[in-house]
């Protein structure tokens, strides 16, 4: 294939979505132009990852996800796209694991 093919990443600096992107990365002169969709609150807290992936040519777009028009937009000139965000109930789930366990624990 001639041309290129943009990707767009969601999830890409999760447990898991790091290592997808990493290697997307290192595959950078296989791909167009590498995005990465993240959330305002992710920006903030891992705003270091975010400028050294902006340092290696990875655009980043700051929105909501659960905004049809802010995803929609994300989507223009993407020809790939890669998914790895964790659904938010099993999130809660998981914590709801976690303080179970933990209220459950002999002290």
């Amino acid at each position: 294939m001639a041309d290129k093919q943009n990707i767009l990443l969601f999830g890409a600096l999760g447990f898991i979505g790091t290592y997808i992107t990493e290697a997307i990365i290192k595959s950078r002169s296989s791909f167009g132009r590498i995005v990465i969709f993240t959330s305002s609150s992710t920006a903030t807290s891992k705003s270091a990852g975010l400028e050294l992936l902006k340092s290696q040519g990875v655009e980043i777009i700051v929105g909501d996800v659960n905004n049809d028009s802010e995803v929609l937009n994300a989507y223009e000139g993407i020809y790939l796209v890669h998914h790895n965000l964790m659904n938010p109930s099993t999130r809660a789930t998981n914590e709801n694991r976690n303080q179970a366990s933990t209220l459950s624990s002999p002290s």
